[in-house]
């Protein structure tokens, strides 16, 4: 049974999708013969497949908190866009031996006309789904999905290369141009999927993201609590819509510690709201005494 949460509904949408897709570029490689089609076509076998596995991901991040799992399962959304960007760099080398082989041995092309409006299609259909991908990965927070609509859109730059290759191929008559439009579309493909891989290998290692720290420092300076000043060593997890957030403050000394820590779950509360959050903020309090003659703000 499919799960009903939403991202997954995407994810099973591009399965759907880019399955069909990849069977019009299919054809349109069996009627033309072209290498540079048929990377094309390489390059959305590997959208079906991340489709597919952004399934399970999406299924599984959207499982609540649970004793086994206490900051839930949206890191399984990064494991995907990392095998996602690992398929990619493996299509890429497909398409540079197919394409090498075109450059050494044209195939001869045929059937162009019909051919490259099959492809012109596919690729239309592509940019509408990227798109879509692209926009539901921002509303939900999931990397899955947007890991999976920024290779359609890649996948869309693919056709559009493709098909220039064989447009001039069949303009000029010289069907190598054929082979070296696969050549690029290969290295294109390679450093994108690069690109990806590195984005999930940062989540998955918690690297720290500057501009949320600034949203997580903003949204203190906003709450002004009396007494609590100076917010440093900030450090972010996230896992999918969870993040758990952890700073250190600095409160009078003489507070007693029901005191501070009324203050602290307010301050908490505030910040979690200001920056729009689901998950949790854990506050460490640092005692602090001020200068002499000063008040505490």
């Amino acid at each position: 049974m499919v799960s009903r949460n939403t991202p997954t509904r995407f994810a099973v949408f591009s399965l759907v999708a880019g399955t069909l897709i990849l069977a019009a570029k299919m054809f349109a490689w069996w009627l033309t013969g072209s290498a540079a089609i048929l990377a094309d076509a390489l390059e959305s076998v590997v959208n079906v497949i991340a489709a597919a596995v952004a399934v399970f991901a999406t299924h599984v991040a959207a499982q609540p908190l649970d004793a086994d799992h206490p900051y839930g399962h949206g890191k399984v959304e990064l494991l995907s866009a990392a095998f996602e960007g690992g398929a990619i760099a493996a299509a890429a080398l497909g398409i540079l031996w197919s394409g090498g082989r075109a450059l050494l041995w044209p195939p001869g092309l045929r059937h162009l006309d019909i051919g490259m409006g099959v492809s012109v299609a596919a690729a239309a259909a592509n940019a509408g789904l990227g798109l879509l991908l692209l926009r539901a990965g921002k509303v939900h927070n999931s990397e899955a999905l947007r890991a999976d609509g920024q290779h359609v859109l890649s996948d869309v730059w693919t056709s559009v290369g493709a098909l220039a290759g064989v447009a001039l191929a069949w303009g000029t008559g010289v069907e190598r141009l054929d082979g070296t439009a696969a050549v690029l579309t290969g290295l294109a493909l390679a450093w994108h999927g690069v690109a990806i891989l590195r984005r999930a290998m940062d989540g998955l290692m918690d690297a720290e993201d500057p501009e949320f720290v600034a949203r997580v420092r903003a949204a203190f300076e906003h709450a002004r609590v009396p007494g609590v000043h100076g917010l440093h060593r900030v450090r972010a997890i996230r896992s999918g819509t969870f993040v758990h957030v952890d700073a250190h403050i600095r409160v009078p000394g003489d507070w007693t510690v029901q005191q501070a820590h009324a203050v602290g779950t307010a301050l908490e509360e505030a910040m979690k709201r200001e920056t729009g959050i689901t998950g949790e903020f854990a506050l460490h309090m640092d005692p602090w005494s001020p200068p002499p003659h000063a008040s505490v703000q």
